[in-house]
């Protein structure tokens, strides 16, 4: 194809620097793809029917597609089929050749698939607001180039005598270099031999010196570099770019991982399930409307009045209070205590918006996501059904008054093809509350005193205090606050107390208990209680559209704030416009480089590039009439048109149409110089000047700043005090007082910026920002109900019986299986122990009542369970910080019921100390103490089984709520915080969210915040959360019984599951799958693809996927594990086993969940891995096994059908091996 192009006129001078940078990429493109470009537009049907492109890396897919916001299911089936065979409509399978339902159309088929079909909407959609609103993977590419530019430079680092995060600034992590060989990049020492990287975790003391790379220009299609040559290649070779981006693609990694899962998504409830189109919603044409108008209802929400006006006073009380903290920084300065006050209460209108704005984001937010993005991302990991991909497009093509939501401009403008300034919304959070006309006479912001204001409340603040003074004394007097004189003569009175006194922060409570925040906060409800509520309720047709335009204006700009983005200035906002423009021209020259010209998963490939063009051009009209004009055209464009970064827009159009997208400033009266978008939310970015600043610079302004607070080991800021975290707080909730001091205008503010996408690009190379991998629950392993409960049993005569009976008789009623209880005195364990008192269901640990003095006694705590379901294994006890002898109980136990041998797990439960004294520093310091102690048992004794925590942990989830405060009043040092660091644990809560990372919640699922958790290993999962109201009368106690139903997976695979045959060899899945399917076990490979086993052979192999994801993989043999991640993405498995015939070398492929690391010992029967669709070439869920024998192959297939026999000739197996294996 690229030989034919021809420069026309119309390229854009991008574009010509694509070639004249490139002029090997027409060869590339060539090699790529020569056998079907010269066959024309009607070989495109035949290259997506061919069997050898029905499977490809998920990995790869993932990242051309941009399947972000969507975590793929373990737990179906699946049909097999990718986004690709879906939305062209091949209904083939992974093992054969397929016959498109187009076949008789040929290529209007495409055309027409890709221009109607549902499924290529909303893939469209995201794609197109990826690439005109995504600044946060924009940044981090430009970041991960720096980095490769600082790793690749640096050699022989064992003697590194600077702090342990700068020495690893520049080492390759062995993740990387792992990952990278995956790929075909191979990581070699100075004689050119392979480096063979025996760790995934941590680093080497040496760099690599040379490296093997990719290049099918090259003998061998391979050739050698220096390592320092990697960054300078990197930069000019796309098809090195490709191989990298198979496993670092920023368009994907900036979107998972554990970062923004918890700035991000964790903190604005957007679960990645698929949205409306989820799996339990069912959705389809009968229900979609009640579906979709639960999301846009605002009544939906939870937030009746009494929660709105706590969320006025909780973000007034958070606005005093950072204002403080700025205050006693400055030493107390007079003027900044003062304008900060008057900015406070003169910005009234900006503060009533803000609220409502914080209130209507959130629901914005989850509107777009589940949608719109989440769905997309359904949609392309293949699992989206027609039912529910029709039913939800069917609402974005209805009409009302004529028009859709297809046809809303600001909609348009969120996908980059309405080029023009759109109209204020109405859907911008808080701009109908702010625009009220009660609400702007009750005191609007003089504008002579708008910018100081902006730099009053925002960082700036502490920067250019000499500044802000003159500011603030030039401002107008009280007058200009539109409030009285009272008030004001009020503030000044406080602002004297606190700087006589020295207590800046007696001004907060103060504030608080004197009324004054709650007078505040009431009387702005009241301003605006009756015209914000029904925000979007009932939206459809354009209205739909716009609320979903703004969605993703606030979407984009949200996500880029919280990883540490800046405000943009409206003269900064073309230059970095060109930046995100030069990453997306990269992308398209790596799949003109490395595909073939005519596969649509990419929008950059010839036959990519008119499906991606017809998609777009179908949600525009959604018209087969309206339509065949814009077919035509596009069927008749050059290829040069086609590849051109922005076909169809000259750079002047595009970088107008930029800037119309940030020119909204006016919304809330923001300075003018502010990039604001339509949804008034800032434009973000870095400033282009900033944007390539290396490593080392970065590092060096953001750490020796003062204030900076950066742990030199671990690279990380202080979240509660540091620059960076200041910074956060005043800027990435994108607050009105204070987005305008947010703006990036010199190199210590670019540093503070480039520094936390560093420190995340960073983490993802040596993948500390990997989400580990959980085990899917499949059914063979425990389920059962936990509660946790307080049950307040001083040795009253009068009344604990009875109480007791109350609680033991609320544990019954609610099918609890296992508790914690707490408070349960020595005579309350002794009547525990009759069946009164509920022993006719329970057993108990520990089992003698006491003081404590004595070991195994506890006279606070035990743990009770059903013992018709479990069995007692063993127990222990660690003594805790809390007066009178009180312990922490560890109680393993098994599960029995009907029979069941195992899972084993551990029950923990415990009973934190509460303030003995308000002003006492032991209660904070003994629960740290405490939770330290409990999270370093878990760690390093009892890691061989999970484990779940109950307890009275006397500290909620969040510092504010906490009656106790944690100690330093740092919410790292609330149990919720320590006990999920580092995913030891989760909470019940967040794990019925599927929210993980560290403390990612504020409340409960429930709405509340309690100081009874329960905790589980990540590798549990949990369901209806819940609890019962304390009351003396009602459960016996005053504390509430909190409750969860867990769920444990299996284990092992011993027994009826992983069956071991007479010959000695386990089934590699469950029995049933081969009596029920033997042809699956049988017949032939793909001849696309080889073996993991040495040497490498095609098609030598067997591909199992009856089998449903998720479903445990057992060794076939006894042996060592001697390799695990075999394509760089924590799949798969090998395993050597010692035979009397020889070594023989199994490869397990797909799987994930790995059960044992490297040179670790397996049993035969032993459950290794879970199934599933990770790795090389791999297209829906399946099991893959390859065979060798001291080196040489064997069909597996051989072997499946021999293991029903007493013996196995292996070596006989190895004569007869030869592709294809089919039996």
């Amino acid at each position: 194809m690229a030989q034919n192009i021809k420069r026309e006129d119309k390229i854009d001078e991008r574009a010509r620097e694509m070639f004249d940078t490139h002029p090997d990429l027409q060869a590339r493109e060539k090699a790529a793809g020569s056998d079907y470009a010269n066959s024309g537009l009607d070989q495109a049907e035949a290259y997506a029917n061919d069997p050898a492109n029905a499977s490809q890396n998920i990995d790869d897919v993932k990242n051309r597609e941009n399947q972000y916001n969507y975590q793929p299911s373990e737990t179906k089936p699946r049909d097999g089929r990718s986004f690709r065979q879906k939305v062209v409509g091949f209904a083939g399978s992974r093992k054969g050749a397929t016959t498109g339902i187009f076949g008789g159309v040929g290529i209007l088929g495409i055309v027409l698939s890709s221009l109607f079909g549902s499924f290529s909407m909303f893939p469209s959609l995201q794609a197109n607001s990826l690439d005109t609103l995504d600044s946060r993977s924009t940044i981090m590419d430009h970041r991960f180039v720096k980095w490769l530019e600082k790793k690749s430079s640096s050699g022989d680092s064992s003697g590194c005598k600077v702090s342990k995060y700068e020495c690893n600034m520049g080492k390759m992590p062995n993740k990387m270099l792992s990952r990278m060989s995956a790929q075909g990049i191979k990581p070699l020492d100075a004689d050119g031999k392979e480096i063979k990287v025996a760790s995934e975790s941590g680093y080497p003391d040496r760099n690599p010196a040379k490296y093997e790379i990719p290049d099918t220009l090259a003998d061998g299609g391979k050739r050698t570099i220096n390592a320092s040559e990697l960054a300078k290649e990197y930069k000019r070779n796309p098809e090195l770019r490709s191989a990298f981006k198979k496993s670092y693609s920023m368009r994907y990694r900036a979107w998972t991982g554990k970062y923004i899962k918890k700035v991000f998504y964790s903190k604005f409830g957007l679960a990645q399930t698929g949205g409306l189109a989820s799996d339990d919603k069912k959705l389809n044409a009968d229900n979609v409307d009640d579906e979709l108008d639960k999301k846009l209802d605002s009544s939906s929400s939870d937030l009746d009045e009494t929660a709105k006006k706590a969320k006025f006073h909780d973000r007034f009380k958070s606005l005093v209070e950072r204002s403080g903290e700025r205050i006693k920084k400055s030493g107390g300065s007079v003027s900044l205590t003062l304008g900060t006050g008057y900015c406070v209460l003169s910005n009234l209108p900006g503060f009533i918006a803000g609220t409502y704005r914080a209130i209507q984001l959130a629901q914005i937010l989850v509107l777009v996501n589940d949608a719109v993005l989440s769905p997309a991302g359904k949609i392309k990991a293949g699992e989206a059904s027609s039912e529910e991909v029709s039913a939800l497009g069917s609402k974005l093509t209805e009409t009302v008054d004529g028009k859709s939501a297809l046809d809303s401009a600001i909609l348009l403008s969120a996908i980059g093809v309405n080029k023009n300034i759109t109209p204020n919304s109405r859907y911008a959070p808080g701009y109908a509350a702010y625009k009220n006309s009660f609400v702007q006479g009750t005191g609007k912001l003089n504008k002579a005193t708008n910018g100081a204001c902006n730099k009053i409340m925002s960082p700036e603040a502490l920067v250019a205090a000499t500044a802000v003074d003159a500011s603030v004394a030039a401002a107008a007097g009280p007058e200009t606050l539109g409030l009285s004189f009272v008030a004001w003569a009020t503030l000044k009175a406080v602002a004297k107390v606190l700087i006589g006194i020295g207590a800046v922060d007696a001004f907060i409570t103060i504030a608080d208990k004197s009324g004054l925040i709650n007078f505040v906060a009431d009387q702005a409800f009241k301003l605006t209680a009756g015209f914000v509520d029904n925000y979007t309720e009932g939206a459809r047709g354009e209205k739909l559209g716009d609320a979903l335009g703004v969605g993703l204006f606030s979407y984009f700009s949200m996500s880029g704030l919280a990883g540490g983005g800046g405000v943009l200035k409206t003269n900064q906002v073309v230059a970095f416009n060109q930046a995100m423009d030069d990453v997306e021209n990269d992308y398209r020259q790596e799949a003109i480089a490395t595909l073939n010209p005519f596969d649509i998963s990419s929008k950059y490939t010839f036959m990519g590039s008119i499906v991606s063009g017809l998609s777009t051009s179908g949600v525009l009209s959604n018209n087969l009439f309206t339509s065949m004009s814009s077919i035509g055209s596009l069927l008749l464009r050059t290829p040069s048109s086609i590849i051109s970064p922005t076909a169809g827009a000259t750079p002047e159009e595009d970088a107008a149409a930029a800037e119309a997208r940030c020119s909204h400033a006016s919304m809330f009266d923001i300075e003018d110089d502010i990039a604001i978008n339509p949804a008034g939310y800032p434009c973000v970015g870095i400033p282009a000047e900033y944007l390539n600043m290396s490593v080392d610079e970065v590092y060096k302004i953001a750490t020796e700043e003062e204030g900076a607070n950066i742990n030199k080991d671990t690279g990380m800021w202080d979240e509660n005090d540091s620059k960076i975290a200041d910074r956060l707080a005043d800027c990435a909730e994108a607050d009105l007082e204070s987005v305008g001091g947010c703006t990036i205008d010199n190199k210590t503010k670019a540093a503070e910026s480039l520094y936390q996408y560093d420190k995340q690009v960073s983490d993802i190379l040596d993948g500390s920002d990997d989400e580990p991998l959980t085990s899917s629950y499949s059914g063979t392993g425990a389920q059962f109900r936990v509660a946790t409960f307080n049950i307040l049993h001083a040795d009253d005569p009068l009344t604990w019986d009875n109480r007791l009976k109350d609680s033991i008789a609320t544990l019954k009623d609610n099918n609890i299986d296992i508790a914690g209880l707490q408070e349960a005195r020595p005579k309350q364990q002794v009547a525990l122990k009759s069946a009164e008192y509920g022993a006719d269901v329970y057993d108990m640990w520990p089992t003698k009542p006491g003081d404590g003095a004595d070991l195994d006694v506890n006279p606070d705590s035990v743990v009770l369970w059903n013992k018709t379901k479990f069995e007692f294994v063993s127990a222990q006890q660690k003594k805790i910080r809390y007066d009178g002898n009180r312990k922490l109980n560890v109680v393993k136990l098994r599960y029995i019921e009907n029979g069941a041998n195992g899972p084993e797990f551990y029950v923990l439960n415990t009973h934190d100390p509460i303030n003995k004294r308000a002003d006492s520093a032991g209660g904070p310091q003994d629960r740290k103490d405490n939770n330290d102690m409990y999270a370093a048992l878990i760690k390093n004794e009892l890691n061989d089984a999970p484990v779940i925590f109950t307890g009275d942990f006397n500290s909620k989830m969040t510092v504010e709520a906490s009656g106790n405060k944690p100690l330093d009043g740092k919410r790292e040092n609330l149990s919720y915080c320590i006990l999920t660091r580092d995913e030891l644990l989760w909470h019940v809560s967040d794990a019925q969210q599927n929210k993980t990372g560290e403390c990612p919640s504020e409340r409960d699922v429930r709405g509340n915040n309690l100081i009874d958790h329960i905790f589980i290993s990540t590798s549990m999962r949990a369901s209806n959360y819940g609890y019962v109201r304390g009351g003396k009368d009602e459960d016996g106690s005053d504390h509430n019984m909190v409750y969860s139903d867990v769920e444990i997976p299996s284990t092992t695979g011993l027994g009826a599951t992983g069956s071991v045959s007479a010959s000695g060899f386990a089934w590699p899945v469950n029995k049933k799958w081969w009596t029920s399917n033997r042809s699956d076990f049988l017949d032939a490979h793909t001849l696309i693809s080889g073996t993991f086993t040495s040497p490498y052979a095609i098609g030598i192999a067997v591909d199992i996927s009856s089998p449903p994801l998720g479903s445990p993989i057992y060794s076939m043999l006894d042996g060592i594990v001697t390799r695990t991640n075999l394509c760089g993405l924590g799949d798969g498995m090998i395993i050597e086993s010692d035979t009397s015939q020889g070594k023989l070398q199994i490869a397990y492929g797909h799987g994930t969940n790995p059960k044992f690391k490297v040179g670790d010992n397996v049993k035969a029967g032993q459950q290794i891995l879970s199934l599933g669709k990770l790795g090389c070439k791999v297209d829906g869920a399946h099991l893959h096994i390859d065979m060798a024998l001291d080196g040489k192959h064997i069909c597996p297939q051989d072997v499946f059908l021999a293991m029903d026999g007493t013996s196995i000739n292996l070596q006989e197996f190895t004569r007869k091996a030869a592709a294809p294996c089919a039996r």
